[in-house]
């Protein structure tokens, strides 16, 4: 019976919110674009992602940016652990 409850719940929360679905998205906007010529050196930033142990557990994230470092036209090369929120700690 809870699970028929549940389905009749969520199909009556749709019919009152899902004519609004879509209406608060914005369009995306973008910087401009900075004119760039092939007479210009290329300028690379390298942001490596430390994700807490998603991704920093695995891969040795300070190696990685030293490597990146090295790379042609890599003129920037940083850990990075703000892209997404911390995992919970217990």
């Amino acid at each position: 019976d809870s699970v028929i409850e549940a389905g009749g719940a969520a199909a009556a929360a749709l019919a009152t919110v899902g004519q609004a679905r879509g209406t608060l998205v914005a369009p995306a906007e973008y910087p401009p674009e900075v004119p760039v010529s092939p007479e210009q050196e290329p300028r690379v930033g390298v942001f490596i992602c430390s994700c807490g142990s998603n991704i920093a557990g695995v891969v040795d994230v300070e190696d990685v940016t030293e490597y990146a470092g090295t790379l042609p036209d890599v003129v920037r090369s940083m850990p990075k652990t703000r892209c997404t929120p911390a995992p919970p700690t217990r």
